[in-house]
């Protein structure tokens, strides 16, 4: 089966038809975006048809391949050009100035060397005075009065020894003399001249000097706890807020002060008894945000609080203690880790909630279908129509201006649940509307008569049962409601279309049936009506097919078969693509796999995992000519398995598993000279 990742390098260098999926390779046009399409999984198969790129796969979702930071504009949600981050952003906070200061495990933004901490200017760009290297991870940050508070899991910032907490001059960049020390990091409030922080810290583990658990009160002057300050809660504090002379903590602590959530005095820390809410099913609250006068935004992994319909996950609660029970987000599917609330009357949700955890046709969050984020009216919790929908946990959200900065787990953002099959514009890359709804694996793809063939491991496309194989409407996805051939109780492994037929090879054989027939190993469907099987097409196979290729008025099967039509032949055949007349002997006898196969130019390509091929030294690419079957000298010699090819004219485009790591996952060499093609850098895996 082809890779991720050589797959993705081909679509990231050009516009490709897989070879052994397609009746007519083609020239091949410059990709324009290079590395800005991603699905989450898998992707086997690729097909071009008009101005639509399709993926094929075992992928849920969909979108442009943003790494672990987007930003969104607050208009639509469109996605704009935003540095790329190699790891989770796990903090934000705007600098007021249009840039964001960003805390998290990145060790690189754009190829340059930034460690877990890191300036954002208005204009995207790296702020090189400001300290880049933190010796852990920054969890949360805190910008007040110019200056920036950044706590976390770290022992060092910007070169000197700093335990879990600090404070830079964001005039300067300086990491200031400031220096509690503590555990983990995980929240803070301020209010005046304290800092309060929720901490792993427990036990004879400090935080500015006081051995208190979980919940600290700092002094912004000297660094050093409050020793009176002591709520005592049983497990760390994730979520700390400040309103109306109260502190409001949230976490996973279960009896002390109070289960998930509690309000104690700002002085002392004392419980306030009587602010009381309940939390089911809860694993924790992770944010709590004051929202006007008397009132908190709450966001967790919990169930309906006190009970109240529509308050699971996400809830306002008064300072008092009671539930809104006119707001109602219904977060289902996951947890809400970020609550922003802008200017407009709009709130901006991050967390892992998606309906890929949940399935099902409910709606995720504020009555809509929304992943890891979404925007909500902040009165009523109900979604609007902005989206930016990502493919994993969004934990970090800030604004400036017209964009949102969205940072977490994922590495795509502005995409969208799709299924097995994605298409995208092969100009801006854009994800199209089109959706199979697949309820499986995609594993090749072959087009012909205007029409998309998928071949998979799914069963249906929307409602219509579709075992296997299904024609689709490369416009909207829609399944063809006529074209049902099946797929040999699920022995089907391949694909290859001419304007007159679509051949399918396989495991196929007896009593299996395809197309209302039951040919052994490979069958020549229509491509239209049912997709009735050819019954004058028999190649006479002993044995299954896993490649198929077409070009010159025949197919070619690679399999583990020992005969075709009689004839002896040694998993390669060429076969005639009208009745499946077994034709000129090709060369064969691979020592290792063969992975995949494809037609150009009158040469027969093969690739796998060999090292020899007919006799000869062959590393993991041969050819033949198929007119005389024979093995010719073009001999380049890849640098690991080949398991996918493509073709543009004199050139043919290779995707790998490389023998050395890192090394390229695709190369482009010359079909006359098998020399590496001047100019071309394949990506690195």
């Amino acid at each position: 089966m082809p890779t991720r990742s050589s797959l993705l390098a081909l679509l990231a260098c050009l516009l490709v038809v897989p070879a052994a999926a397609s009746a007519a390779p083609g020239d091949l046009e410059p990709y324009p975006f290079a590395d800005g399409i991603e699905a989450g999984g898998e992707v086997n198969t690729t097909q071009v048809i008009g101005d639509r790129v399709f993926l094929g796969g075992s992928f849920g979702f969909a979108g442009p391949l943003t790494g672990h930071l987007a930003f969104a504009g607050t208009a639509d949600g469109a996605i704009g050009a935003s540095p790329r981050f190699d790891n989770v952003v796990r903090a934000a906070v705007a600098d007021g100035a249009g840039g964001w200061f960003l805390g998290g495990a990145f060790t690189h933004i754009d190829g340059t060397a930034v460690s877990g901490l890191a300036h954002l200017k208005a204009d995207g760009t790296v702020d090189q005075g400001f300290p880049q290297t933190a010796g852990g991870e920054p969890l949360a940050l805190l910008l007040d009065a110019g200056k920036l508070y950044v706590g976390g899991s770290f022992t060092t910032l910007g070169g000197l020894a700093r335990r879990g907490l600090a404070r830079i001059d964001t005039a300067t960049g300086a990491v200031e003399a400031w220096d509690p020390g503590c555990e983990t990091v995980l929240a803070m409030a301020l209010a005046g001249d304290a800092l309060y922080v929720g901490s792993t810290t427990q036990g004879a583990q400090l935080c500015g000097g006081s051995a208190h658990d979980y919940a600290h009160k700092i002094s912004t002057s000297t660094g050093a706890a409050d020793a009176s300050f002591d709520p005592a809660p049983d497990s760390m504090v994730r979520a700390v807020a400040v309103s109306g002379g109260a502190v409001y903590l949230g976490g996973s602590f279960t009896a002390t002060p109070r289960p998930r959530m509690a309000k104690v005095d700002a002085a002392s820390g004392a419980l306030d008894a009587s602010f009381h809410p309940q939390f089911p099913n809860s694993y924790g609250v992770f944010a709590i945000v004051p929202d006007g006068p008397g009132q908190l935004l709450v966001g967790g992994d919990f169930g309906a609080v006190d009970g109240v319909t529509g308050t699971a996950n996400l809830a306002r609660i008064s300072t008092g203690g009671a539930v809104d029970t006119t707001f109602k987000p219904a977060v289902r599917g996951g947890n809400v880790q970020a609550i922003v609330r802008d200017g407009n009357g709009h709130l901006y949700v991050g967390g892992n909630f998606s309906q890929n955890n949940v399935g099902g046709d409910s709606p995720i969050i504020g009555g809509a279908y929304r992943d890891h984020v979404a925007r909500l009216d902040a009165i009523t919790g109900q979604a609007d129509d902005w989206r930016a929908d990502a493919n994993g946990t969004v934990g970090a959200i800030a604004l400036a201006g017209d964009r949102v900065l969205l940072g977490g787990f994922q590495d795509i953002t502005g995409g969208a649940i799709r299924r097995g099959l994605a298409a995208f514009d092969r100009v801006s890359g854009k994800l199209l509307d089109t959706d199979a709804q697949l309820d499986g694996t995609v594993e090749q793809l072959a087009q012909a008569g205007g029409a998309l063939y998928a071949l998979g491991s799914f069963s249906h496309s929307g409602v219509l049962a579709r075992h296997g194989l299904v024609k689709l409407a490369p416009a909207t996805g829609a399944a063809d409601p006529s074209w049902d051939p099946g797929d040999g109780q699920g022995n089907a492994r391949t694909l290859a279309a001419t304007p007159d037929a679509l051949y399918v090879g396989g495991y196929f054989e007896g009593t299996d049936t395809i197309g209302g027939s039951s040919p052994d190993y490979v069958a020549r469907l229509a491509l239209e009506g049912s997709g009735a099987a050819d019954s004058s097409f028999d190649a006479q196979l002993d044995g299954p097919v896993d490649y198929l290729a077409v070009g010159g008025g025949a197919v070619y099967a690679a399999g583990s078969f020992t005969h075709a039509g009689g004839a002896p032949r040694a998993g390669l055949a060429k076969l005639a693509a009208a009745d499946g007349a077994v034709g000129t002997p090709l060369a064969a006898g691979a020592n290792d796999d063969i992975d995949t196969i494809g037609f150009h130019d009158g040469k027969l390509y093969v690739g796998g995992s060999f090292s020899s091929f007919a006799g000869q030294p062959r590393a993991y690419l041969a050819r033949i000519d198929a007119a005389s079957g024979a093995l010719d000298d073009w001999n380049p010699g890849a640098n690991g398995e080949v398991r996918s090819i493509a073709f543009a004219p004199g050139t043919i485009f290779v995707g790998t598993s490389p023998d050395v790591w890192p090394g390229p996952a695709l190369a482009a060499l010359s079909t006359e000279t098998g020399a590496a093609a001047a100019g071309f850098a394949g990506d690195t895996v």
